[in-house]
């Protein structure tokens, strides 16, 4: 036997229903339905990159979540391609893509990105998923704060934006912890 301790109950039913799922058990026949939750992957090619799937499969690749909800995977994956952006093209050489030119991408279509990049950006990413999220939240307000300094607003708005997607991901943990430590 071994026991499993979660955050939140949304999470120890998604562990149970994947457990479920994996090892079939005859007489649990609840969870057994065909409901596949999304996961955030970071492939595992030469240039990388950031997408939301519903396998799990053996090949290498990161895997993070489970989310019950398409729209707060959608929501992550977003934050996660502003602030640590991977490769988001096929990575051919010449013209610079639209991404890279905002930003979002490493930019393998314009120059020669290393492996320790990568790996640096793929860190960084599973930093935030193992508890990081208060790093980037002072990351993002000093940002803000130097961007308001120098008054560039229309890009502090934006840092400021990063901030509520923030906590909008990671307000229902918070809630769920303080239920845990009052009781």
């Amino acid at each position: 036997m071994e026991l499993i301790i979660t955050d939140t109950e949304e999470k120890a039913l998604m562990l149970e229903m994947t457990l479920i799922m994996k090892y079939q058990p005859p007489f649990n026949v609840m969870l057994k339905d065909e409901i596949r939750y999304l996961y955030l992957k970071i492939t595992n090619e030469e240039n990388p990159h950031l997408e939301v799937t519903k396998e799990i499969e053996k090949d290498g690749a990161h895997y993070f979540g489970p989310y019950a909800s398409r729209y707060k995977a959608a929501e992550t994956y977003e934050l996660l391609q502003k602030i640590y952006p991977l490769c988001h093209c096929d990575g051919k050489k010449g013209r610079p893509c639209f991404y890279y030119q905002i930003g979002m991408c490493l930019g393998p279509c314009a120059r020669d990105v290393t492996k320790e990049e990568y790996e640096t950006q793929i860190k960084r990413i599973s930093d935030f998923f193992n508890g990081g999220q208060r790093e980037i939240k002072c990351e993002l307000e000093t940002r803000m704060q130097q961007q308001i300094d120098k008054l560039e607003f229309e890009q502090a708005k934006e840092s400021h934006e990063l901030l509520n997607v923030l906590e909008r991901i990671t307000e229902k943990k918070k809630s769920a912890e303080k239920r845990f430590r009052s009781s």
